[in-house]
């Protein structure tokens, strides 16, 4: 199923790029240009053709590796992307750490102390991060560490213009400060990673606690969990063997889920902090009606996405032997 769904994104994606009211043509020559010029940049672009043509050839061309060229740098898509996904990837991975540890004890303690001020306190906690748009968390943080406080750097990258971007290992800019031993850098880039992160994780963090929570409840009214306590099994082994277990299997769904969901709003997050990485690349590319970074992140988002999505059945067999798909 993983291919329709591919396709089927890329097609909704190519045509609402052009959806967009703009020429690229334009873009490309520039507003004090002729009529002429303007048309001999669509004939070069292929911006005269069918719809359906222009995708049948962006298809094969794709086939062949070869997805385009962005009219912004001039670049390679594929080279932009190379060099932007790294910090996407960082990013992500900050957020998914965050989300897992606020939202796993979190969504215990809420289970196993149902009614208490901590199941209140978690209830508040997942309305308010699945209620506020990305966009405005990210500005409402902005205001509160950066302008009132001063406890982070001002959000203008992912690391302090006073230093020098480590020598690339992983190109993960944080990991390869550290690798290095360069302290100053890798306090500098994880100072600017924090905020960006934590917004990026409040979603995320809302469901898989409210998820967790629920499955937990749910495992512990089963009667092997009576018959494990009957037998005379402790308070830790009961919760965390035989509940949490089996409790991760509709929560482990779910996470393979936000993660798309990261990847998506990462879009809005990179661009409210000026993050350098794929997100504020396609913001860019959308505003300047550039098609080939749009249709080529969505089709990516769309690999990703269905390739995370068969990760999730593998662990779920993994974590629940009832579970088979053959």
């Amino acid at each position: 199923m993983m291919v329709p769904v591919i396709l089927g994104v890329f097609v909704v994606a190519f045509l609402l790029a052009r959806v967009i009211p703009a020429n690229p043509a334009l873009m490309v020559v520039g507003l004090q240009s002729t009529a002429a010029e303007v048309h001999a940049e669509e004939l070069a672009l292929g911006l005269n053709l069918p719809l359906w043509l222009q995708m049948w050839h962006f298809l094969l061309a794709a086939l062949h590796g070869n997805f385009g060229l962005s009219i912004v740098t001039g670049q390679p898509v594929l080279t932009d992307l190379a060099q932007r996904f790294p910090a996407t990837v960082e990013l992500t991975v900050a957020s998914v750490v965050i989300a897992v540890a606020v939202a796993l004890p979190l969504g215990i303690l809420s289970a196993l102390y149902k009614d208490s001020w901590i199941d209140w306190l978690a209830h508040v906690i997942s309305l308010t991060g699945v209620s506020m748009p990305l966009f405005w968390l990210g500005l409402l943080l902005i205001m509160v560490f950066y302008s009132a406080l001063h406890l982070v750097p001002a959000p203008l990258g992912d690391l302090g213009v006073l230093y020098a971007q480590p020598p690339p290992i992983t190109h993960i800019l944080v990991l390869d400060a550290l690798l290095e031993g360069r302290w100053a850098v890798f306090w500098s880039s994880l100072r600017h990673l924090i905020l960006p992160a934590l917004a990026l994780s409040t979603g995320t963090i809302s469901v898989l606690m409210r998820m967790l929570r629920a499955s937990m409840l749910d495992v512990l009214r089963h009667d092997y969990i009576r018959t494990a306590r009957a037998k005379g099994a402790s308070a830790w082994h009961v919760y965390m063997v035989h509940t949490l277990r089996n409790a991760l299997v509709p929560v482990v769904t779910i996470f393979g889920l936000q993660l798309g969901y990261l990847l998506g709003g990462a879009v809005l997050v990179e661009t409210v902090f000026n993050w350098p990485g794929v997100g504020s690349y396609v913001t860019s590319a959308i505003l300047a009606s550039d098609y080939a970074p749009v249709e080529v992140f969505a089709l990516l988002s769309a690999v990703l996405y269905s390739v995370i999505n068969l990760c999730v059945d593998v662990v779920n067999a993994a974590i629940d032997p009832r579970i088979t798909y053959f």
